[in-house]
């Protein structure tokens, strides 16, 4: 019975950075997805891009190559209303899933 239960703690031990990894792909992802919906109409969100539809707007790529760029100052910039921006209404998964998108785009290999 012992033996179980340390194999199943090991399982899970072992299995869990799979699955953390695993849901923020699927965070990225749906991130990716509200960007392109919501914010693409002013801001270039593909991987790799620098150039945005409107000029004087950064691309997402840009955002998350800044050095000041983090999960916190993205969180507090997107949630506090700006002069030249929607003030949109974003859940708390919404806003984690766009944060966790902008901040994979810091690879863009």
């Amino acid at each position: 019975m012992i033996c179980l239960r340390s194999l199943s703690v090991l399982a899970v031990l072992w299995a869990g950075p799979a699955l953390a990894a695993g849901s923020e792909q699927r965070d990225a992802s749906q991130g990716e997805t509200l960007a392109h919906s919501w914010c693409s109409e002013c801001h270039s969100v593909a991987r790799g891009d620098l150039k945005s539809p409107k000029p004087g707007v950064p691309s997402f790529t840009a955002i998350a190559l800044q050095p000041s760029t983090s999960e916190t100052s993205l969180r507090a910039f997107l949630t506090t209303p700006h002069p030249h921006m929607p003030n949109f209404k974003l859940t708390a998964t919404e806003l984690d899933e766009i944060v966790v998108y902008i901040l994979s785009l810091r690879d863009v290999r």
